[in-house]
């Protein structure tokens, strides 16, 4: 970091430390590894998310209680309105 301020080859302080980091191979493969998981982690949540949001329950009923009440007639109404 010194010898890079020294031959002002950055501005700050802080330019230094990102320059310096980054020629560190060890410490650039590093940042770059979490970088990538970071980024795939995020792919994965954002699919997960869309996933969840284009789920559709449609056609389903919410018990067997509700199946009861329904006549032969209009259960099959209702299953064949409710096919895919």
């Amino acid at each position: 970091m010194a010898s890079l301020l020294k031959n002002k080859l950055v501005s700050s302080l802080e330019e230094a430390y990102e320059k310096a980091v980054w020629l560190n191979p060890k410490i650039r493969n590093s940042l770059i590894e979490e970088k990538t998981l970071q980024t795939i982690k995020k792919k994965v949540e954002e699919s997960e998310k869309a996933k969840e949001a284009s789920f559709s329950v449609k056609g389903k009923m919410t018990g067997q209680s509700d199946l009861s009440k329904l006549s032969t007639r209009d259960l099959l109404e209702f299953q064949f309105r409710n096919l895919d």
